[in-house]
């Protein structure tokens, strides 16, 4: 720790270590100690600190959460007895690499710790956010409610309900991106990205999906399909990405491409839509000139997981984009 000046630019005198972690078994399988990621409380006269140990890109069973609790900053600092509040035991176990969490209150009083970690069919989705129960034993320990597991189905904390998750569609009316979107760090968005009245125009570049201008949403299931009608101009190319396959249009041909394979036919026209289906990896590709009937192209492919869709836009001018859709079906 550190002390700060008391406009928070600056610090005071040295730093100095007053938390050293928790001590688990030497049998344990995990990455390394790796203590990180301090969250702090303040309740009934103490301190109450939650970390992570073990490491987050191991095997299945490395990391884990640990409470510790001091009455002063500067420690010194008690592990907690019931240590490690969540861990993953076994590879078997629907979640691995449990840990990294923090405890919160609801507006009813009750307590709770959220924390991530990886779904064990489907690691490629990366950490996922957990929440579990917490009880105060006798003796000033929070610990996870007893017979409470990861995989029980529980009633959600008390409070408002502001409806469940954020949507991941645009239909693009807004005059600004939606927050689901992300692009590259260097890149800037008021110089690429045009959004309104019901279209995103995007600036083209570079001579392919991997160096054009892409926009991406992440997904969150592990079968979900991905929809967008594309309208290019002359001398560029538009569609949607998957990892390294894509389906969209450039002048003259219409195409889902997979790398060994590529699916290319005909089209006169410059605008299609298209559609991408990712079951659980494997890919099927779409496209339709009215967004009612489908047809798909005569061959599929496959990832080995991706957490992003990407529009893109490659080559010169801009390519205009509507309406698009993405659909869980897991």
């Amino acid at each position: 720790m550190i002390e700060l000046t008391p406009d928070g630019a600056g610090t005071i005198g040295d730093l100095a270590q007053v938390y050293a972690g928790w001590q688990y078994p030497r049998d344990w399988v995990l990455e390394c100690h790796c203590l990180e990621a301090p969250k702090l409380i303040f309740r009934n006269g103490w301190y109450y600190m939650a970390s992570a140990e073990g490491g987050t890109g191991g095997p299945a069973t490395a990391h884990m959460g640990v409470i510790a609790r001091a009455k002063a900053l500067a420690g010194p600092w008690e592990n907690s007895p019931y240590n490690p509040i969540v861990r993953t035991a076994s590879r078997e176990e629907k979640w691995w690499r449990q840990g990294h969490g923090t405890l919160i209150d609801d507006v009813a009083g009750n307590w709770w710790f959220m924390y991530t970690g990886y779904a064990s069919d489907a690691t490629w989705l990366g950490k996922q956010s957990l929440l579990l129960p917490i009880e105060w034993t006798a003796d000033g320990w929070p610990r996870v409610r007893a017979g409470v597991t990861p995989t029980d189905i529980l009633r959600k904390p008390a409070g408002e309900d502001v409806g469940h998750g954020m949507p991941l569609s645009d239909d693009f009316t807004g005059s600004s991106l939606g927050i689901q979107w992300t692009y590259a760090a260097n890149a800037n968005p008021q110089e690429l990205f045009v959004v309104g009245g019901g279209q995103l125009r995007m600036k083209a570049s570079g001579t392919g999906p991997t160096s054009a201008t892409r926009l991406n949403v992440g997904v969150v299931n592990k079968a979900y399909e991905v929809e967008v009608d594309v309208e290019i101009p002359e001398r560029a190319e538009g569609g949607i990405m998957i990892a390294t396959v894509n389906a969209g249009l450039r002048k003259g041909e219409a195409f889902g491409y997979w790398p060994s394979i590529p699916n290319a036919m005909p089209w006169e026209s410059n605008r299609i839509q298209v559609r991408i289906r990712n079951d659980r990896g494997d890919i099927s590709f779409f496209w339709s000139r009215d967004g009612r009937t489908w047809n798909q192209f005569a061959n599929s492919g496959a990832v080995a997981g991706s957490r992003s869709v990407s529009l893109y836009a490659a080559g010169e001018g801009e390519v205009v984009f509507r309406n698009f859709r993405y659909r869980g079906l897991d």
